[in-house]
């Protein structure tokens, strides 16, 4: 479950990354 939800995480948060702003990336992370 644990490692489902990680891939989830890892592949939406790439897809943000891509699609939003740097800037507002860093801010993120």
């Amino acid at each position: 479950m644990v490692k489902v939800f990680f891939v989830v995480e890892s592949e939406r948060q790439r897809d943000r990354r891509c699609r939003l702003p740097t800037a507002q990336s860093s801010l993120s992370h």
